[in-house]
């Protein structure tokens, strides 16, 4: 019996996942859009798709709370928005700091917090003296990598912050390249930036070890190769 609740918000994995139980039509003609048509459809996604909501990304924190070994570790949820993925990394004993630039998102989520093992920090993760050298085991920062003025400084930073074979674990949006051929815009209208697989994967290499890359194409996470529309990356100081 197939758990097809999981499938619920994400029809196309179901029917990507179990293929033989559908007939898949394959159009090998990609419509290519103008950058008029992709302004218009950015400004329709980002209209009704917020970034911050309760429950955002929680199936990428579900995931990494799987990847990682968090025992003993004190562990940073960056550009944690909500916080509704926290919880899932905290569990009953693991001490998580969250944090985020808005200072009333984290007075929300402090409100909310209802976990002695969670503090919270109002900070911008670009700032070196968030933390003290070597005074994490972990950090996961899902999708906000798009949205810092500099992420070469976070990525040093978070080189400084964490202990030696200390984990990062990112997630960051692709630049969708097809139908907006040659556009090179980010889809997200509050995004700085997307990337492309083999410039994320160069740039993170300049300062971790990767451990393990993971595509993810409509809510699964796969081999790298079958991206779609993010990566994770698993890194070690």
């Amino acid at each position: 019996m197939y758990n097809y609740r999981s499938f619920h918000f994400c029809p196309w994995a179901l029917a990507e996942s179990h293929s033989s139980l559908f007939n898949i039509i394959d159009v090998n003609e990609v419509p290519i859009y103008s950058k008029n048509t992709f302004y218009r459809i950015r400004e329709i996604i980002n209209s009704h798709y917020p970034e911050r909501f309760p429950g955002a990304d929680l199936s990428a924190y579900k995931f990494a709370a799987v990847l990682l070994d968090t025992s003993d570790f004190k562990i940073a949820d960056i550009a944690c928005g909500h916080g509704s993925g926290t919880h899932l990394l905290a569990g009953d004993s693991h001490e998580v700091i969250r944090v985020d630039y808005s200072a009333s998102q984290i007075k929300e989520n402090q409100a909310r917090s209802t976990n002695d093992h969670v503090s919270f920090i109002a900070d911008d993760a670009c700032d070196s003296a968030l933390f003290s050298e070597n005074f994490l085991g972990v950090i996961v920062s899902m999708h906000s990598m798009e949205h810092f003025p500099d992420d070469i400084a976070f990525l040093i930073n978070c080189q400084k912050w964490l202990k030696e074979k200390g984990k990062l674990l990112l997630e960051v949006l692709l630049l969708m390249k097809y139908p907006f051929k040659d556009i090179g815009k980010p889809l997200g209208g509050k995004h700085l930036r997307e990337y492309e697989i083999d410039f994320f994967t160069n740039l993170c290499g300049q300062y971790f070890k990767i451990k393990q890359t993971f595509g993810i194409n409509r809510g699964l996470y796969l081999n790298s190769n079958r991206s779609r529309n993010a990566i994770l990356l698993l890194l070690e100081n």
